[in-house]
């Protein structure tokens, strides 16, 4: 490969890393003020315990709104990026609006598997967007996506792309698959760090 032409690629992932950070991050940020919001109006207001049936009903109601099996969990997001498949697009407004929703009513589920998924799914529409469409880098798109938003939630854009590259079993078969998550990862960082605040409620 040319010179010209390899330093072009890699300015194409590190463009492509850095958006998909910036976005997934932007994301998470929102999921975790909405989150927060849901919490303190539960605390104010114990009684939405009541409408927790409704806002499961709701929440089923969503996802098959939008052609989503309703088990979808971040294991499955996680095997369609071991398999270079992308992950729904649709996930993204469905775990959003269904994490603070269940969270509104006295629920409890896990804010960072939600933001788990949450990235995968912005990664999987935001990557062709940024010009890269080949089938074989839905996987890093995704790991880009997923460490983006753990490291928004955690504030530990190290440990999140680590742990990302990790929990994928896959040798890393070029360096931009592992350089990419982590710039993901530092973005998605900023992004929260100029937020000004943690995003998960001890």
């Amino acid at each position: 490969m040319a010179a010209g032409s390899k330093t072009s690629s890699v300015l194409r992932w590190a463009c492509a890393a850095a958006a998909i950070g910036a976005v997934a991050g932007a994301c998470t940020v929102a999921l975790g003020w909405a989150v927060d919001g849901a919490v303190a109006a539960f605390s104010a207001h114990g009684q939405l315990v009541w409408l927790l049936p409704v806002a499961g009903l709701a929440t089923y109601g969503l996802y098959r709104a939008l052609r989503l099996d309703f088990s979808l969990g971040t294991s499955d997001v996680i095997e369609a990026a071991r398999s270079s498949r992308p992950v729904p697009r649709a996930l993204a407004p469905a775990i959003f609006l269904g994490t603070c929703c269940t969270l509104l009513c006295g629920g409890s589920v896990g804010k960072e598997a939600a933001a788990l998924q949450l990235g995968g799914s912005v990664s999987s529409w935001l990557g062709p967007l940024v010009g890269l469409r080949d089938e074989e880098f839905q996987e890093t798109f995704v790991m880009c996506g997923m460490a983006a938003a753990l490291s928004a939630v955690l504030l530990a854009p190290l440990a999140a792309a680590v742990f990302v590259v990790e929990v994928m079993h896959r040798r890393i078969s070029h360096p931009a698959r592992l350089a990419a998550p982590a710039l993901s990862s530092l973005t998605a960082f900023a992004v929260a760090r100029l937020a000004g605040a943690h995003l998960v409620s001890p």
